[in-house]
């Protein structure tokens, strides 16, 4: 039997997840916008960061993460924006 205390457990329900980052920059100053596209690229891959941006992956809690405390640290206080939500698995 898994517990919550096993390293290789996973919880089997399904959560809420952002999909899609093109509406990410909205409301951002090109400035910024070059530079933490410049960082989520870095920190995720080229090729990772295209996934999560156009959609075709979810942005997992850690991801989701990483992007609040990036656009906190640049000075943006507004809720990251994305363009919608699916359910999905977190393995």
């Amino acid at each position: 039997m898994q517990t919550e205390q096993c390293p290789s457990y996973r919880n089997d329900q399904p959560r809420r997840m952002p999909v899609g980052l093109t509406w990410l920059y909205h409301d951002m100053p090109g400035r910024q916008e070059r530079v933490i596209k410049a960082n989520l690229i870095r920190h995720l891959t080229r090729t990772g960061y295209y996934r999560y941006r156009n959609g075709s992956r979810p942005v997992t809690p850690d991801v989701e993460a990483y992007i609040r405390r990036l656009l906190k640290a640049h000075g943006i206080t507004q809720e990251p924006h994305f363009d919608g939500y699916t359910e999905d698995y977190v393995w």
